[in-house]
């Protein structure tokens, strides 16, 4: 950055196609190991695949103790429909973590860690290309969600394992389901405050192939 800050007029147009060069060359050094570590710069990794549409399946409304949770499905366009066992598999996870005593996380005032909620929320069983990801958000502090992650392997009987502190959050399929959650709070709750309708929030499911 001060090599460009020292530049001034012609120099510096005389000196860019060079700090362009030097800025793309592949380097062997320890500072190119994000590059190579997610498959770019990298002669041997495998190339990045064209993105496909996943069909997401709206299960409707799973009751949770108090809470309600709208039930979602996703997966590969070349997989068979996530099997029961696997969805119900996923219960006893959600649950516990939406009973779970929640801890203070006290900053600028806030303890986020207790925020309002509603009881409701929607969750993602999504049998993904290299694992099977299990997502729960529900709602808190009138237009948030408290989000969270597991995971378990593809091969065997589902052990959920969270994955929350590597900071790993959403793929772009199920963004697209966030996307429809966020309109649909929208809609039915945050735009009529006076009177939220919670039920029509709840019946209001994405079922398509994006």
């Amino acid at each position: 950055m001060h090599l460009l800050l020292g530049l001034r007029g012609r120099s510096a147009c005389r000196h860019l196609p060079e700090l362009r060069r030097r800025v793309r060359a592949p380097s062997n050094s320890a500072s190119s190991g994000i590059g190579q570590a997610s498959g770019f710069n990298n002669q041997n990794s495998e190339e990045m695949k064209p993105y496909q549409p996943r069909p997401i399946t709206f299960l409707g409304i799973k009751t949770l103790g108090e809470w309600r949770i709208k039930l979602y499905t996703l997966r590969t366009s070349d997989s068979e429909p996530v099997p029961a066992s696997l969805i119900e598999s996923a219960f006893p996870v959600i649950k516990g973590h939406l009973e779970r005593d929640r801890q203070p996380c006290i900053h600028a005032g806030t303890d986020w860690g207790v925020l309002e909620s509603y009881l409701v929320g929607f969750a993602m069983i999504h049998v993904g290309a290299d694992a099977v990801f299990l997502l729960c958000d529900y709602w808190v502090g009138e237009n948030m969600i408290n989000h969270n992650v597991w995971v378990s392997a593809l091969t065997s009987e589902p052990a959920w394992q969270s994955i929350q502190k590597s900071g790993t959050s959403v793929c772009v399929w199920e963004l697209a389901v966030q996307s429809h959650e966020r309109n649909a709070w929208i809609k039915h709750v945050y735009n009529e405050a006076a009177l939220p309708d919670i039920e029509s929030y709840l019946v209001d499911g994405l079922t398509a192939t994006l």
